[in-house]
């Protein structure tokens, strides 16, 4: 079952593993959220705005044939934001340095979700 207890392990872990990555955020693929490193008052229109875009992105690999989408980088003038699906209830949104934002970052959260995503199960 999934408590917050291992969610914030997982979180702690990850940012252990990937100094980079800041502002961590766990959401469910609807947008609510499970988990914010900086609690503000836009934690759950990021976490809604993420899973959107998530959605989004998995649609547009479909739509070219691509397979799974693997996550989608954001780009702004100084950081990005990489969103990328946990597991098949929920989706981690982060944001890293501009010079971090790159598709190597995606694919080495996405290594180490693969490695321990599993722990991370919605029991409804």
């Amino acid at each position: 079952m999934l408590t917050p207890q291992i969610i914030n392990q997982f979180a702690s872990s990850l940012q252990r593993r990937m100094p980079d990555i800041e502002n961590i955020q766990i959401m469910t693929v609807d947008g609510l959220s499970l988990y914010a490193a900086s609690d503000t008052q836009l934690t759950d229109t990021v976490s809604a705005l993420s899973a959107l875009l998530y959605s989004a992105a998995s649609n547009l690999a479909g739509f070219l044939r691509a397979g799974k989408s693997p996550g989608m980088i954001i780009c702004m003038k100084d950081f990005a934001y990489i969103i990328t699906q946990l597991n098949a209830e929920c989706v981690i949104g982060f944001q890293v340095s501009i010079r971090a934002g790159t598709v190597q970052t995606l694919h080495a959260v996405c290594d180490y979700i693969e490695t321990n995503g599993g722990q991370l199960s919605v029991a409804y």
